[in-house]
């Protein structure tokens, strides 16, 4: 009788050591899914900003052009006014400096 309720203990032993052992396996599979999701999560999340930040620099860069163009159009203008000022004013100024001169 006692070798029989040994074999049992044994037996049932042998078992509780393999549920325990295909716990420990699933529980360890289920870390590797959970660190491989977390790093899908994080690149997607990386590859997403990466996207937002080409997107915003794409705009900002779009901007800046368009005031870039507009500050030499303006430059431009200036420039114009000024030589016309200078064409239609230059004899008087060079007269008037030659008068304060002497």
């Amino acid at each position: 009788m006692d070798d029989d309720m040994i074999r049992t203990l044994i037996a049932m032993d042998q078992r509780a050591r393999k549920l325990v052992q295909a716990e420990k396996d699933r529980r360890s599979a289920a870390k590797a899914e959970i660190a491989q999701e977390k790093q899908e999560l994080a690149d997607s999340y990386q590859r997403h900003a990466q996207e937002y930040i080409r997107k915003m620099k794409e705009k900002a860069d779009q901007k800046n052009a368009r005031q870039l163009a507009q500050a030499e159009e303006n430059f431009r203008q200036v420039e114009a006014s000024l030589e016309k000022q200078y064409q239609q004013n230059k004899e008087r100024w060079i007269r008037e400096l030659v008068d304060r001169c002497i």
